[in-house]
């Protein structure tokens, strides 16, 4: 693939890590290159999208879920002329409300209450149940769970920190004319349908596509369709670059 190709860059969500776009990025064309980001235990959105801008060079792609779609908007704020295009799943672009500031407070006072497993407890009694309102396959269940472990109690702290302190990216969803691919689960209870085509409404190169038979961390859930969603928008969206790349070879 030609430099001037943009890289895609894979954006985790809460207590997510390279196991939640694994199974999507197995599945995508080899030719295109693709750059998972850690956010590790930074605690401001603005931090996460600087980060992601430095992993690859040339033009981005982000695709991100949940928080990480957080963190794409931020990248195309920050830097505009280095995103080609963004893919968004499962999330929501606006600013942390009161209530949903209360409820993360609430969160964090019962996993250090809890003890040693007080993470393992809050994402079994609070975070599995909002992520998954239907059944899903012991695997998932038992990724997220290992994600979240790994990421441990400071890393949510963290990036609880993060989105409490976000920005409203609603009004900035007009001047992004750029391809974006909007994206969720059927049965995403979190970041619902409904918002989804909201967002793709206000956007004037937006694909809107529901996925079938997932929650909130679609990827994971249903790996297949997503990469297949991936690949048939990059692939409408593609041809573009490659010209570029080919009108840039010949200057």
């Amino acid at each position: 693939m030609n430099v001037a190709t943009p890289t895609l860059v894979l954006l985790p969500g809460t207590l997510c890590d390279l196991r939640v776009w694994q199974p999507v990025a197995e599945r995508l064309d080899p030719q295109w290159r693709t750059q998972f980001v850690d956010f590790g235990a930074l605690d401001r959105v603005a931090e996460m999208a600087a980060r992601a801008l430095s992993a690859a060079s040339g033009l981005l792609i982000p695709v991100g879920v949940s928080m990480g779609g957080i963190v794409a908007l931020e990248m195309w704020r920050l830097a505009p002329e280095r995103i080609a295009a963004l893919a968004l799943f499962d999330t929501n672009p606006g600013a942390d409300t009161e209530a949903r500031r209360r409820a993360r407070e609430h969160q964090l006072d019962q996993a250090h209450l809890a003890g040693p497993n007080g993470l393992q407890t809050l994402v079994r009694s609070h975070l599995l149940p909002s992520y998954f309102p239907r059944a899903v396959s012991p695997v998932v269940e038992t990724t997220v769970l290992a994600m979240a472990a790994d990421a441990g109690l400071t890393t949510f702290v963290k990036q609880s920190a993060a989105l409490a302190s976000r920005i409203d990216y609603w009004p900035l969803l007009s001047c992004i004319k750029k391809p974006v691919l909007v994206a969720c689960g059927e049965f995403d209870l979190l970041c619902p349908p409904a918002q989804h085509r909201q967002m793709a409404a206000q956007l004037s190169q937006a694909q809107f596509r529901l996925i079938g038979g997932a929650g909130h961390l679609a990827p994971l859930e249903q790996p297949s369709q997503t990469a297949a969603i991936l690949r048939e928008w990059i692939a409408r969206i593609g041809g573009r670059f490659q010209a570029q790349a080919a009108e840039d070879a010949r200057v």
